[in-house]
């Protein structure tokens, strides 16, 4: 505000003092002085008491040599504050009282008289008695003065180095005297004006107005800003009630000042706001939009000068943007305020003064009045920024445009003559001091007036509405943005020119759409050019296009007939037009995607994916000719970042339990760049695209929900992420809906995703769930798939044992059994895939398998092709069951091996062909071989059991020391002659070519008999010989101990539980003393036939020395 021109103004007067005396006094205490004052900041009280408080007044006082012209004298009109001094000091610097009475009694007697003859003049004599005092004069000197100045000793000030402050109440109560003085003279004889208007033939309105504006320079010369605006809105009140006064007085009556004024009218040039602020006074022979100018001048002047004061004497400390928002705003609104009151006073003051001639004079004046205004504004704030006088700024422009429309109107009529307009506005015509003092918007709108081409004033007049009506629109005014778009309207339908028409109003859309694209007024026009100018649509389709998009969404009931008549030619039109989803909204966008399915898309290169889309359209009308295309774009961390908005995370910890929130992705509106421009390079620059669409390029899209299926070639391989999807209508409509943006404002969407990639070869192992058997060859099947490249050459499939147990041989291709197996694949063809089949043999490497299959052993296969390993677990079941046990027959030990058939293949059997016992009881000689009881080995049928039994050779080693043993049994597996073969069963034809192993390493010790065992099965029914199947029978057994020495023994019972259910196992027999021993066991048989005995085992308690 310091380069401020209206601040250089200048209204306020220094407030003069006069000096008189000793010179040299003069300037040795001018400084104390004006400190005594508070160089010019005090408070002053005024003593009349219109003023509850003491006003804090800030002036600049200023010393003049003194004049008796600059007293202040009585009289009936006072003088102005440049022409008086407020009070009056005379300075006496001297040695002696001899040098008082020469040289200064005779001049302080003459501007004494001049004074004391004038009441209440204010002043004081100030002494400075240094000189007098160093010639030890001061004493007398001082006699003298007083003598002189009895009655007056208290206007007497002595100066010296020992008390140099002057007295301040006394300085400051001098100057508030004069001042209540001066301005009790001047609002005594304003009020004596105000009261006289009726009575006083000689009375002028100009006179009370200036006397009030000069008590008005009082005040701003004390910086009372406030004060003056409260004078002045008096003077404003003052003038309307005087009018409305004298009005009622009859035609005869009514004095020379008011004819004057009524005469005068709107005056002989046009008074313009800025010029008027360099005014101090109205002339006798006053207009009525001079008066009004002048007072308003003068209003918005002063609120410039208290805008300053106020900004300035702010005490804390606040940023420049804080300071000139809500004060900025405040005195803004003042502004509008005192302008809209002005207008508001000329309209009631024309009715009053009944002047009828003036209309147009009347409108130019408002104009230049209110353009006068916002530009007053800008130079405070801008008008997005005002918030209390926004009502006064909506009424203002609502005046600004009926005044220009009132004009337009009266110019545009036939036979209008310019020229008084042109003479009224000569100061800005050609006076070349114009440009200094008026605005350019001021000097635009006269000179555009005036000019002799119409269709300049008829573009400004275009433009003034445009402009008005952004701003109701903007503010939410409905019914002021009405009356605009009304006028408007008109504006165009009484042009005649069609092709102008067409241009005015097209650039009128555009700039509607813009900002304003739900407004009545932009339908109307939308209407307007659809209705009368479709013969323009190859100019600009796309405007069409946009006007026929707003007519359709707010007026669907009236608009089918022009959309099924336009659409055709938008759609097919030369010039392409591209809508976007991210843009801003010019119109409704119509499309918007609501579901992708699914959303991870999954497939090889070169092979056809599909997958189904929904899409919302919005119009009420179907589209035809459409094609739909999804383009998919490689994934990375920019694509995925590619949001609009901010991406967050939460989590807890789960060790801690603290909740932890992180911002994943700023979204690019966190980032400086041009976003439009980074969508559009997104959708038009992006390479090596994966396009879907659909099957049809003529889709027919209904209102509302639309679902369809996307099908496309996967022609590259990588991971893509859905960049945007395309709807193209006809040859030239595009829409074009980013995805990034359609998520964010949505929030059900996903990203779709789409992996392609390239078939590997593979192995896959066939029936992978199938269980085999161990100890028989066993035939697998695998899959060998060539994936997406063709194999051209023959290669090698490599199969082993996975891990460290070897127990399991492959046949390889020379048809041996091996530890690994080598199988040759012949070439394959893209895709194609081949079975290989794979026999292997596991040997049965443990004892006591379950006999009901329910024991499984795992074991994994590893396979090796082209530079990949897979591993498949395969399960095995032992095709037979072995179960060993030794029996105590006097001094012989037997061995036996119970052999279960487990397979339940009924065309085959299995032969054992040699069975032997090894007994390793010396590191030196040889291992001595069992003898084989039942050397004739029966072949094992489907779902039977064999007993081999060996005598153990006797040794003479301790029978608690165990005995390493070793059982290999040798086996092949035959096909029952009487039964059909199945080449392709569960054995394969190599099991039948081979003989098969089992070994087993057994430690056990050789015991000597200790006890005679006797078992007997009882029925239930004594008279029976035989058992019932599932009826309880009883199991006796009898002891004998050989040791012939009482003791107490476990015996337990196992039993088959295919044959017996035992109902106890255990029981614990006394030994007496005669060796005998007796229990029984309740047992259950399960099946019908001669059953096996259950088996007995003895166990005792080995005594030691201290248990």
């Amino acid at each position: 505000m310091e380069n401020c021109s209206l601040l250089k103004i200048q209204k306020g007067c220094p407030l003069q003092i006069t000096w008189n005396g000793s010179e040299e006094c003069f300037k040795k205490h001018e400084k104390k002085i004006y400190s005594a004052l508070s160089n010019g900041e005090i408070s002053w009280k005024r003593q009349d008491q219109k003023s509850p408080y003491p006003l804090q007044i800030c002036f600049k006082p200023k010393f003049v040599p003194f004049k008796e012209e600059l007293v202040i004298t009585p009289t009936e009109e006072p003088a102005s504050i440049s022409s008086i001094a407020f009070f009056h000091v005379y300075f006496i610097y001297v040695e002696s009282a001899d040098e008082y009475r020469l040289k200064v009694r005779p001049e302080i007697s003459e501007w004494f008289a001049t004074l004391n003859a004038i009441e209440n003049s204010q002043w004081f004599i100030i002494f400075d008695s240094g000189r007098a005092k160093e010639k030890k004069n001061r004493g007398h000197v001082m006699e003298k003065i007083k003598s002189d100045f009895a009655r007056f000793l208290d206007r007497l000030i002595e100066m010296n180095e020992q008390n140099e402050k002057i007295s301040l109440e006394f300085v400051q109560l001098t100057l508030s005297t004069a001042l209540d003085n001066f301005i009790a003279s001047h609002e005594n004889y304003f009020l004596k004006l105000k009261t006289s208007f009726m009575s006083d033939g000689a009375w002028n309105l100009a006179r009370l107005i200036n006397q009030q504006v000069h008590i008005c320079r009082i005040y701003w010369s004390l910086s009372l800003f406030e004060n003056v605006l409260a004078l002045l809105d008096e003077l404003d009140l003052i003038i309307t009630d005087i009018l409305n006064k004298v009005s009622e007085k009859s035609s005869d009556n009514l004095p020379a000042w008011y004819l004057n004024l009524k005469e005068l009218s709107f005056g002989e040039f046009c008074p313009f706001l800025r010029v008027f602020m360099y005014v101090d006074c109205v002339t006798e022979t006053l207009d009525l939009i001079t008066m009004r100018t002048f007072v308003l001048a003068q209003q918005i002047l002063c609120s410039f000068f208290a805008y300053n004061f106020r900004l300035k004497s702010l005490s804390y400390k606040i940023t420049e943007d804080e300071k000139f928002q809500q004060l900025a705003s405040n005195f803004a609104s003042f502004i509008f305020r005192y302008v809209l009151q002005c207008i508001n006073r000329i309209s009631d003051d024309v009715h009053i003064l009944n002047i009828s001639t003036c209309d147009v004079y009347h409108e130019i004046w408002t104009v230049i009045l209110s353009i006068d205004a916002f530009d007053l504004c800008d130079m405070l704030c801008t008008l997005e920024t005002i918030d209390s006088g926004v009502i006064y700024f909506g009424q203002l422009l609502y005046h600004r445009c009926l005044s220009l429309s009132s004009i337009f109107n009266k110019i545009s009529s036939n036979g209008f003559n310019k020229d008084g307009i042109i003479k009224w506005l000569d100061f800005i015509l050609n006076d070349s001091s114009s440009e200094n003092l008026l605005t350019p918007n001021v000097i635009k709108f006269t000179k555009t007036l005036a000019d002799e081409d119409p269709e300049k004033f008829r573009e400004y007049y275009k433009d003034a509405l445009l402009d008005g009506f952004r701003l109701f629109e903007k503010f939410h005014w409905t019914r002021l943005g009405d009356f605009i778009r009304n006028l408007l309207i008109e504006f165009f339908r009484h042009s005649r020119e069609e092709e102008r028409i067409y241009e005015y109003l097209s650039h009128l859309i555009e700039d509607l759409l813009k900002d304003f694209h739900n407004s009545k007024f932009l339908l109307e026009c939308c209407h307007l050019l659809l209705s009368n100018f479709t013969s323009y649509i190859e100019k600009d389709p796309e405007l069409f296009f946009d006007c026929l998009l707003i007519l359709v969404v707010n007026d669907a009931e009236n608009s089918e007939e022009i959309f099924n008549e336009l659409i055709p030619k938008i759609k097919n039109s030369e010039t392409k037009i591209q809508r976007y989803n991210f843009a801003p909204s010019k119109t409704v966008f119509p499309f918007r995607i609501k579901k992708v399915s699914p959303c991870f898309l999954e497939a090889v290169i070169n092979t056809s994916i599909r997958f189904e889309a929904s899409i919302d359209y919005a119009l009420p009308f179907a589209l035809s000719n459409c094609k739909i295309k999804f383009a998919f774009k490689k994934l990375s961390k920019s694509t995925l970042d590619a949001g609009l908005n901010p991406i967050f995370s939460s989590s807890l910890g789960t060790s801690d339990s603290t909740f932890r929130f992180a911002c994943v992705s700023k979204g690019l509106l966190a980032k400086e760049l041009d976003l439009m421009e980074y969508l559009q390079s997104s959708i038009h620059k992006c390479e090596d695209l994966l396009i879907f669409s659909t099957d049809s390029d003529d889709i027919l899209l209904q209102s509302g929900h639309n679902r369809f299926t996307l099908r496309g070639e996967t022609s590259r391989m990588g991971c893509y992420l859905l960049n945007h999807i395309e709807i193209t209508v006809g040859d030239s409509l595009v829409f074009l809906l980013h995805y990034q943006q359609e998520m964010d404002s949505q929030s059900g969407l996903e990203n779709i995703l789409c992996s392609v990639g390239v078939r590997m070869p593979s192995v896959s192992l066939i029936s992978a769930d199938k269980s085999l058997f161990s100890g028989v060859a066993q035939r697998i099947s695998f899959n060998v798939s060539a994936g997406t490249i063709p194999i051209n050459e023959e290669t090698k499939l490599h199969v082993s044992v996975f891990g460290k147990n070897k127990i399991m041989e492959f046949l390889n291709e020379k048809n041996k059994w091996e530890k690994e197996a080598e199988i040759f694949i012949k070439p394959l063809a893209s895709e194609e895939s081949y079975n290989v089949d794979v026999f292997l043999c596991l040997a049965i490497d443990r004892m006591n398998y379950s006999a009901n299959q329910a024991l499984k052993v795992q074991h994994k296969v590893e396979v090796k092709w082209r530079d990949q390993s897979w591993t498949f677990p395969l399960n095995f079941s032992p095709i037979m069951s072995l179960k060993t046990m030794t029996s105590v027959l006097e001094d012989r030990v037997l061995f036996e091996v119970d052999i279960q058939r487990c397979d339940g293949q009924s065309n085959m059997f299995i032969q054992p062909i040699n069975a032997e016992i090894l007994q390793h009881n010396s590191v030196v000689k040889p291992p001595m071989e069992a003898k084989l009881l039942n050397p004739l080995l029966e072949p094992i049928l489907e779902n039977s059991s064999v007993r081999i039994i060996w005598q153990i050779p006797v040794t003479k080693i301790d029978k608690t020391v165990p005995i390493k043993h070793h059982l290999k049994l040798l086996y092949q597996v035959e096909w029952d002659e009487n039964k059909p073969k199945n080449e392709n069963g569960a054995i394969p034809q190599c099991a039948f070519d081979r003989e098969y192993v089992f070994e087993e390493d057994l430690t056990f010790c050789i015991h000597k008999a200790e006890y005679e065992v006797c078992a007997q099965v009882l029925s239930e029914h004594p008279q029976t010989v035989l058992c019932r199947a599932e009826s309880q029978c009883d199991l006796l057994i009898s002891l004998r101990s050989l040791a012939n020495r009482p003791e107490y023994i476990i015996v337990v019972v196992e039993t088959d539980p295919e044959y017996w259910t035992s109902v106890e196992r255990f029981k614990i027999v006394q030994i007496k003393e005669s060796g005998i021993g007796r229990t029984s066991f309740g047992i259950i048989p399960k099946q019908v036939g001669f059953l096996p005995y259950p088996s007995i085992y003895i166990h005792k308690c080995n005594a030691t020395d201290h248990n």
